[in-house]
């Protein structure tokens, strides 16, 4: 663990997007910035974009986070039966004979409302309770024609859910790591950037006060909030050239971020705003046609335009 105190005075997330909008500022302005302060120059301009560079791959690892998304990925594949089999299950829990307890007690509802909210540590937990109480009515269930198989697909779910959780906590704390070991590199960043705001607020002060906000802290956490509210995707669900209304445009982060839905409208139009950048899962179903499964990433202050189309 990192000794030296971090000095920065935004959330760590917010440190690149920030340090992109001052090196984007300051390559604008570099000729009236250099005019008056003359080692403020290309040469500086360079070496603060490759210090960007190598801020940002620590922060977000390339290699990490693209096997934090392919595990997250894996555990919604494994749940795409899920729905199935608890269906499947229940029809038998109402069915059988001599339970040792009411069928709401299995907690059938409980596992697809987690299910719906994306939830996956919940899903694990109330699957656990739902298997024992499968389990403990075992007998009862498989004499009215419960397969084996069933209750075994049902364990390797909450299995697989729990074992990917794990091993992605583990890649979450190497992450992790690299921010705590690297305090010194992330402070000489920040420092360059107050640096560069410093000298440009100087410059503009009097002769372009407009410009300002682009080098003033508080002003630059707001344009990241604002920018947030940018991201996101829009588009149409269709079939053959027959607008869709009604389909459920699912987006399953694969890193950070929450599960957010949308259901298309009458002319089959559908937007999802102020999502968290990144790679995502999206599920595209409607009544009558097959679901569709897609990777899709949201990059920060776009609004990613994206049509499906689905097979009836």
């Amino acid at each position: 663990m990192a000794t030296t105190p971090l000095i920065i005075t935004v959330k760590i997330e917010e440190v690149t997007p920030i340090g992109k909008f001052i090196i984007d500022a300051f390559e604008r302005d570099i000729a009236s910035i250099t005019d008056k302060y003359t080692k403020y120059d290309a040469p500086l301009l360079a070496k603060l974009k490759t210090n960007y560079a190598a801020i940002r791959q620590l922060i977000n690892p390339q290699l990490i986070t693209g096997k934090i998304a392919k595990q997250t990925s894996d555990i919604y594949t494994t749940l795409m039966p899920l729905l199935g089999l608890l269906d499947i299950v229940e029809g038998y829990i109402h069915i059988a004979q001599d339970l040792s307890v009411a069928p709401s007690y299995f907690g059938i509802s409980a596992v697809r409302k987690a299910k719906s909210n994306g939830d996956l540590e919940a899903i694990a937990d109330k699957l656990k309770t739902l298997l024992q109480v499968i389990n403990e009515n075992k007998a009862a269930l498989t004499a009215e024609g419960l397969k084996a198989a069933d209750i075994t697909a049902l364990q390797n779910i909450q299995d697989t859910i729990v074992n990917t959780k794990a091993a992605r906590a583990l890649l979450e704390r190497e992450k992790q790591s690299l921010i705590d070991n690297n305090h010194i590199a992330i402070n000489d960043f920040w420092t360059s950037l107050l640096d560069i705001c410093d000298k440009a607020k100087r410059v503009f002060k009097t002769t372009d006060p407009i410009k300002l906000p682009d080098y003033t802290i508080t002003s630059l956490k707001q344009k990241v909030s604002r920018t947030l509210r940018l991201n996101g995707i829009k588009g149409k669900v269709q079939s053959n050239g027959k607008l869709i209304a009604s389909a459920v445009v699912e987006l399953l982060p694969l890193e950070a971020g929450r599960r957010r839905a949308h259901r298309t409208k009458t002319d089959g139009l559908y937007e999802i705003g102020s999502v968290t950048a990144g790679p995502y899962l999206v599920n595209v179903s409607a009544k009558n046609y097959q679901t569709l499964t897609q990777n899709i990433t949201i990059e920060n202050g776009v609004l990613l335009e994206q049509d499906f189309e689905l097979i009836g």
